[in-house]
């Protein structure tokens, strides 16, 4: 499952900086770093990128004031897929625990 969610980490890294989210693009980048040094706690870290007003789940890519469209449909559809991600690895994660 790792490498599912570094490829997805990286597809969410591409759209990000090719449509001028380069702050976003900097976080995902820093945290697919972690993804090799510290597999939890990037995992963890990821998480909570999702939560709350101002959230990466709120972030909606324009130009000029514009959604773009096809990207934010792509976008959407990464973020789904690396929540899930994160939410089963993070369950199977914690149940190795108890």
């Amino acid at each position: 499952m790792k490498n599912e969610i570094k490829t997805t980490v990286v597809s969410i890294i591409y759209i990000l900086s090719h449509n001028d989210a380069t702050a976003w693009a900097k976080i995902f980048e820093e945290l697919n770093v972690e993804l090799e040094n510290d597999y939890e706690a990037a995992l963890s870290s990821l998480r909570s990128l999702f939560g709350g007003a101002g959230s990466f789940t709120d972030l909606v890519l324009h130009k000029n004031k514009v959604p773009l469209t096809q990207e934010n449909n792509e976008l959407y559809a990464l973020k789904n897929k690396l929540y899930n991600l994160l939410k089963v690895e993070l369950a199977k994660i914690n149940s190795h625990k108890k």
